[in-house]
């Protein structure tokens, strides 16, 4: 995570969301053109070169990882 950080961060891209702002970055991730039917579908790195699909993620486990992300949580 700290490695993805660095790059994000050197090419000027956010690497944090403002607390409390989780039900707007629900939403627009169920626009995304990979969900299907309210159903949230993630393309996830299982190691350099090998990719797979993670279909419907536990909620609580989203929220978990949004919180873990949030400016205040990095402070």
């Amino acid at each position: 995570m700290d490695r993805h950080r660095r790059v994000l961060t050197s090419l000027g891209l956010p690497t944090t969301y403002r607390d409390r702002q989780w039900p707007m970055l629900e939403q627009t991730m169920k626009r995304d053109k990979k969900t299907r039917a309210g159903l949230l579908r993630f393309v996830v790195l299982d190691r350099i070169g090998a990719v797979s699909r993670l279909e419907g993620p536990d909620p609580a486990l989203l929220l978990s990882a949004y919180a873990a992300i949030t400016e205040e949580s990095t402070r």
